[in-house]
């Protein structure tokens, strides 16, 4: 046996270990697929199908022509096939099990992801899914059994296909896919109503933010009531949008100025180019997100920022153009992006300068609430997710106080 593929958790189980290769047919790359703009009836399986969750999902792969005979027989995917993201720190070492494929299509694996096919006869491919989804096998994948540098490593499928690992009876197999069905599935559920529940605090904070800062005013018509001492007004006359700079990556120095692109702050620069405080949206990329940026800072040539807030509150003017449909103009265009003298003529109303600060400081107050409850429900989430990895370890390595 070559100790350098043993499973941990084969080292540790009283259970038999037998070789990757010996229950399953061949571990295989799968092929460079050619990509198709219109639907083939073909779709190509890249590493986004599988998701950090271990989940699948098919929706993420890309249309394809269809291979010759060597590469339909080579990479074509089943259901109960097990794929393993095998290129790139990150996501080599992820594992998905097919349980289903899309209707009249073909599905084949590319170039970057491996093929397990399990033997019906050897192992249950939810048992073997369950044992590869464990964390110890990605940092395994990752520590052990990768090859090549940090920005071009590998999981050779010959590492794979001799790994040793736990292998109980069929009927063990069965016990302990049926309760980790059971057990993960209760968790999931409450992970995902605890997701539910921090999106319908962001659609509540979203909807309160508009109706304070609009008043139920149409920005695009500019219909609606103006209440009173309010002074309807166009969002360029509001503040002054400008574009941001162009910073490539091999000219940022070492520093703490933090550059912002259209998701965000992206790096760091030794040299600002704009006093704070900042107000920053996305102008292509990440259209409709706003941020609000309390230090010196260096806005790249994909974003909007505020460069004259015309006597307004800073915070106030955060919070209207993240209520504004910004991106309500970018459909028209040929290249997605927003055009600030199409957003500069929305219509918005200006409240006298007391009251944008004390509906800022309401707005900062509910939003400050809302992020501990989500941090909080996030945290939760995190620790559900930790015992749920540890209880599939403990049970494919045939704990029965886990069964």
């Amino acid at each position: 046996m070559n100790y350098s593929t043993v499973f941990p958790l084969a080292r540790h189980s009283a259970l038999p270990a037998v070789p990757l290769w010996s229950v399953v047919g061949p571990v295989r790359r799968g092929i460079a697929p050619v990509y198709a703009e219109a639907p083939t009836g073909a779709i190509a399986f890249n590493q986004k199908c599988v998701r950090p969750n271990r989940t699948v999902m098919m929706e993420l792969g890309r249309s394809m022509e269809r291979p010759g005979e060597r590469g339909r027989e080579r990479a074509r995917i089943c259901e109960g096939d097990i794929m393993v993201n095998s290129t790139g720190r990150g996501t080599l070492g992820r594992v998905g099990l097919v349980s289903e494929l899309p209707p009249d299509n073909e599905v084949y694996a590319d170039g970057h992801v491996a093929l397990i096919r399990p033997n019906p006869k050897s192992i249950r491919a939810q048992y073997l899914w369950y044992l590869l989804s464990t964390e110890v096998f990605y940092r395994y994948a990752n520590e052990a059994l990768s090859v090549g540098s940090t920005n071009q490593m590998e999981l050779p499928s010959s590492s794979i296909a001799h790994l040793q690992i736990p292998l109980p009876d069929d009927g063990e197999q069965v016990r302990i896919v049926r309760m980790l069905d059971q057990e993960c599935g209760r968790i999931d559920e409450i992970i995902r109503e605890q997701d539910f529940a921090k999106e319908l605090l962001d659609e509540r904070f979203a909807a309160n933010r508009a109706s304070r800062v609009l008043c139920g005013f149409n920005p695009i018509t500019g219909d609606g009531v103006i209440p009173a001492g309010w002074q309807p007004a166009s969002l360029g006359a509001v503040a002054r949008l400008q574009r941001g700079f162009d910073l490539p990556t091999e000219s940022r120095e070492a520093g703490d100025i933090p550059v912002v692109s259209s998701g965000g702050i992206s790096g760091r620069h030794s040299t600002a180019m704009c006093r704070p405080p900042g107000v920053v949206t996305g102008r292509y990329g990440t259209i409709g997100r706003v941020f609000y940026i309390e230090t010196e800072y260096w806005p790249l040539n994909t974003t909007l920022f505020v460069s004259d807030f015309r006597g307004n509150h800073p915070r106030w003017l955060f919070h209207l153009l993240a209520a504004l449909p910004l991106a309500a103009d970018s459909a028209k265009s040929a290249v997605t992006g927003i055009n600030r003298n199409v957003i500069g003529q929305l219509r918005v109303l200006r409240p006298p300068l007391d009251q944008q600060i004390a509906i800022a400081a309401d707005l900062d107050a509910e939003s400050s609430e809302i992020e501990k409850i989500q941090a909080a429900l996030t945290n939760q989430g995190d620790l559900l997710t930790e015992r749920k990895h540890a209880l599939i370890t403990k049970a494919v390595m045939g704990n029965r106080d886990a069964l």
